[in-house]
């Protein structure tokens, strides 16, 4: 089983490993439920077919025959990978899960992380509108006030 982050990333990997000769087929969560049943029930009969999920689909946990889970990508938090390892672990025989990585995902997930954080300048410019320099008076700022987001660079949810 090979898991990725996007249907996207899972359709050209299951189309590349058919390519190379490998049955491969994507399974997510945007395919009708008949469709998706069926495809996990053939893998279930099958010791030779990679079926290729996206990190979003519920694997159940009664896959005897996945011996490995393979991370595209890498996970998004920890929990994504130790729902891979209760699939493979459930019947207690040997068993791998890994990812593969390279130095531009790390990045790409480090860029993706700190895109809340707001920036420096944002912080202070937030804080000289919270408090009045002059008297040094906490002002009240409306935090759902369209736009304010963009204002302070900060997410409001």
């Amino acid at each position: 089983m090979i898991s990725t982050n996007t249907v996207a990333q899972a359709n050209a990997l299951a189309k590349a490993l058919d390519d190379m000769g490998f049955e491969a087929k994507c399974v997510h969560p945007g395919l009708e439920l008949t469709v998706r049943k069926r495809l996990e029930e053939r893998s279930e009969k099958s010791n030779s077919m990679v079926l290729i999920i996206t990190n979003d689909y519920d694997v159940s946990s009664d896959k005897d025959n996945v011996r490995s889970i393979i991370h595209f990508d890498i996970p998004r938090d920890v929990s994504e990978y130790e729902s891979s390892l209760e699939v493979i672990r459930m019947n207690g025989a040997p068993a791998d899960c890994f990812y593969l990585t390279s130095h531009a995902d790390i990045a790409s997930r480090e860029r993706l992380a700190r895109a809340s954080v707001p920036s420096k300048e944002s912080l202070e410019k937030l804080l000289l509108a919270i408090f009045n320099a002059k008297t040094a008076e906490l002002t009240s700022i409306p935090m759902n006030e369209p736009g304010i987001s963009g204002k302070f660079d900060i997410s409001v949810s």
